[in-house]
């Protein structure tokens, strides 16, 4: 009988989206959505979207709610 092969630690999939859900997130922060409201920090993460903390063009706070792509 052939022996069994182990099966790799990760084998892609669930881990590599969430890196890649990881990175998108910190590639928002300092940019400027419609010109108007600048990223300045992320807030939370949650199953639908995240929430960011930015700025509008005229120097209010605002919170920035950007829904997964999974949706």
């Amino acid at each position: 009988m052939p022996k069994a092969r182990a099966l790799p630690v990760h084998s892609g999939g669930v881990e590599d989206r969430e890196e890649d859900a990881r990175r998108e997130r910190e590639a928002r922060l300092g940019r400027t959505l419609c010109g108007r409201y600048t990223i300045e920090a992320l807030i939370g993460v949650g199953g639908m979207a995240t929430v960011y903390r930015g700025k509008h063009r005229n120097g209010h706070k605002v919170a920035v709610k950007v829904l997964n792509r999974d949706l």
